[in-house]
């Protein structure tokens, strides 16, 4: 169920669109709640971590890093994906 909410997350962040991912995040955060209620390991607190960094950027205007922070994002959710499916 994350997954979706997680693209819907990238789209934005790939194209520098400051608005797109504030308007978006409150939906992937309480995705990511109902996953944190589950399990909230380490990796779990990564993917956390990196969506909060993501809004971070957003919210501070700091264009040039949402692609990164977006690519980091899903690297730390490809990570628990392949070992969790």
């Amino acid at each position: 169920d994350f997954h979706d909410a997680m693209e819907a997350i990238l789209a934005p962040a790939t194209v520098k669109d400051v608005a797109g991912i504030i308007a978006i995040y409150p939906v992937v955060s309480d995705k990511l709640k109902a996953v944190e209620a589950e399990d909230n390991d380490a990796e779990i607190q990564a993917i956390r971590r990196a969506l909060e960094g993501l809004l971070s950027s957003a919210q501070a205007g700091d264009v040039d890093a949402l692609s990164a922070k977006g690519d980091a994002l899903e690297a730390s959710f490809v990570k628990v994906y392949l070992k969790r499916g």
